[in-house]
């Protein structure tokens, strides 16, 4: 598990996608992006489940979110 500090970002393409990136700009295409968090250059605390591999996106290392704060 991975937890901190993260921005949304909308990345548009291949039909568009929702990521996180952290302060050291690691970039984590999330899987199941809650509808809390699609909020364009919003900051969150976050807790990944980050899985290994590559994803189809062909964008960040692929990740689900576990849990979040949004205050």
């Amino acid at each position: 598990m991975l937890r901190g500090k993260f921005t949304a970002t909308y990345i548009d393409l291949e039909g568009g996608f929702w990521g996180l990136i952290n302060d050291q700009n690691d970039q984590y295409y999330i899987v199941n992006m809650p509808e809390q968090l699609k909020n364009d250059g919003k900051s969150f605390t976050v807790m990944l489940k980050v899985f290994d591999g590559a994803s189809i996106t062909m964008w960040g290392t692929p990740a689900e979110v576990v849990g979040f704060t949004t205050s």
